[in-house]
């Protein structure tokens, strides 16, 4: 084979060199090109050589520690199908500059495998290992140890295994698992599916629509921009929507949700639990527990479900339901629509124009500013229109023994005259009481 100009040759004696990198085997046979390495530090490069600007050969090349050449094997590139390559125990490296599939396995050692424009298999072996797929469809598998796989463009799959792994996405709609241990794990660009496994992982969904999963371990979790769905898993969790209408869902543990911008829905599953809508039009559901909820900006829905829960409102035109437990409610600033349903529970209507329910059992009711309507509904209730004397409120007390409290506001300083600041409506059976207070 005649050698090209462009090649650099050396002649040096190497007595020195260590013989065990010199023994790297590469043989072709069928169309697979192996590799096989050595337990010492292999460091091997795969390109192309050039003939009149066409792709003429497949160049193999051995390097020492000092980056100098002491092997290399030229073959026809169509005799050549597929790569394999062992490396061996050693902290080697490989490098794959072709569009040839490659599958290249490490071994003991921190390595380091590249990958070419193809589809590459890439297993890091023992130790903490460097991946980087580049392009094609990758798979990406650092095994045990603390390794970096990046899985370039493409629709990728990088698998972190035993130890603390960083796992960057990229470009593509990428399939990213951490395995056991401390994982970080970056979808960026694409529709990625993210899942932490065991270990207190992070995970950041990046742009696109992704799906992430944080299973056992206190997770935190970030969807970026689009739509997301997040699953927290066992244990107490930390979620971020941010961008996008997303949905998160908390399940076992005590967590916490924040849906930040756009309108999301966020669950929080069993356990005691803490969400947040932030702006948009949010749906919050309580689930098991004793949940602590805001809706922030926006007409949000919120769900008490099992448990006495916290519930607010805050800004917007909310709808507030308790259900079962004896749960604390109000509504904040907006026209709301408040329902206690089951359970002895206290419901504030704050500002606005409020339409309040308080459902089963004993339930102390407060209409706050605005022109309120409040309805007992079942159980002996307590029921008081707010301080508000340029506001009417209508109270309703409804079956049981109910305590309709009216607030007197006061219209001259210099003598006792009042007026009244409620209708009290009460047609139901049960021994009412009428309180009165004075302000002004």
């Amino acid at each position: 084979m005649a050698l090209s100009p462009n090649r650099n040759m050396k002649f040096e004696a190497l007595e020195d060199r260590r013989v065990m990198t010199a023994n790297v085997d590469i043989d072709l046979d069928d169309g697979i090109l192996t590799i096989e390495g050595t337990d010492e530090n292999d460091i091997v490069e795969i390109t192309y050589e050039y003939d009149d600007g066409q792709i003429d050969e497949v160049v193999v090349t051995v390097y020492d520690e000092d980056g100098d050449v002491i092997k290399d094997r030229d073959y026809n590139v169509e005799d050549v199908n597929w790569i394999v390559a062992n490396l061996g125990a050693g902290n080697d490296g490989i490098v794959n500059n072709t569009d040839i599939n490659m599958n290249a396995n490490g071994g003991a050692g921190n390595d380091t495998l590249v990958g070419g424009t193809q589809a590459d298999n890439l297993f890091g072996g023992d130790g903490n290992d460097i991946l980087s797929g580049n392009d094609g469809n990758d798979y990406l598998n650092g095994q045990a140890g603390n390794d970096t796989i990046y899985g370039g463009n493409g629709n990728d799959q990088l698998y972190g295994e035993a130890g603390n792994d960083l796992l960057f996405g990229q470009d593509g709609n990428d399939n990213l698992r951490g395995g056991d241990g401390f994982d970080m794990m970056y979808g960026e660009a694409g529709n990625d599916t993210l899942r932490g496994d065991d270990g207190n992982d992070f995970l950041n969904g990046g742009a696109g629509n992704d799906y992430m999963y944080g299973n056992d371990g206190n997770d935190r979790m970030y969807g970026g921009d689009g739509n997301d769905r997040m699953y927290g898993g066992i244990g107490g969790d930390l979620m971020y929507g941010q961008d996008g209408f997303d949905s998160l869902y908390g399940e076992a543990g005590s967590d916490s949700l924040y849906g930040g911008d756009d309108n999301d829905r966020l669950d929080g599953g069993a356990d005691r639990d803490f969400m947040y809508g932030d702006a948009g039009n949010d749906v919050l559901l309580g689930g098991t527990g004793n949940d602590y909820m805001r809706g922030g900006d926006g007409n949000d829905s919120i769900w008490g479900q099992d448990g006495a829960d916290s519930i607010y409102g805050d800004n917007g035109n909310d709808q507030l339901v308790g259900n079962a437990g004896d749960d604390y409610m109000r509504g904040g600033n907006g026209n709301d629509r408040m329902w206690g349903s089951n359970g002895n529970d206290r419901i504030y209507g704050d500002a606005g124009n409020d339409y309040l329910y308080g459902g089963n059992d004993n339930d102390y009711i407060n209409g706050g500013l605005g022109a309120d309507r409040l309805y007992g509904q079942n159980g002996n209730d307590t029921l008081d229109g707010g301080y508000d004397a340029s506001n009417y409120d209508w109270l309703y007390g409804g079956a049981g023994a109910d305590n309709l409290r009216q607030n007197l506001k006061r219209i001259n300083p210099n003598a006792y005259y009042y007026i009244s600041t409620a209708y009290l409506m009460d047609y139901a059976s049960g021994e009412d009481t009428i309180s009165y207070s004075y302000f002004g």
